[in-house]
């Protein structure tokens, strides 16, 4: 779900919103933002997807920090450290 966090992140540092926008602005689906906002991210159900708007916003903004990983596999087995 989404972060509860965000908005009290956006108001501390103003600028986590206006990339967030920015980003938005792309067309880019699904944005999210980990935490207090150290990350934002979206999740795509290909990686050639991911690859295609990886590329997009490290074109659009050259000093972001962008990596496509690939998808988790469903379902994912967790083994317990015993």
């Amino acid at each position: 779900g989404p972060n509860d966090l965000t908005k009290a992140a956006y108001l501390v540092e103003p600028k986590l919103k206006t990339i967030a926008n920015a980003y938005l602005e792309t067309g880019l689906p699904n944005l999210q933002m980990s935490g207090s906002g150290s990350t934002h991210f979206s999740f795509f159900t290909t990686l050639a997807e991911c690859k295609k708007w990886e590329k997009k916003i490290k074109h659009s903004f050259p000093n972001h920090l962008v990596k496509a990983l690939r998808p988790i596999q469903h379902p994912v087995k967790i083994n317990p450290v015993l």
